[in-house]
């Protein structure tokens, strides 16, 4: 059974960001939309690695486990 790797959601409201939403300019919004874009980005592929790394490991072991039926 593959494992499965709940993630939550990285993207925050403007207004949970901690810094005044009034007063600053739009390109400190779309650089922590960007941040947030890429850590969501990164934590997927993660998931994906960790799901290939385990089905790897499962098919080289089913692999040696025949290796051993057909040697025997």
């Amino acid at each position: 059974m593959v494992p499965e790797i709940e993630s939550n959601t990285v993207r925050k409201d403007i207004a949970d960001r901690g810094y005044r939403v009034i007063g600053n300019t739009p390109v400190i919004d779309d650089t922590a939309a960007a941040f947030e874009d890429s850590v969501e980005t990164i934590i997927i592929t993660t998931e994906m690695e960790i799901t290939l790394k385990y089905l790897l490991d499962e098919m080289e072991r089913e692999n040696n486990v025949n290796l051993m039926i057909r040697t025997s």
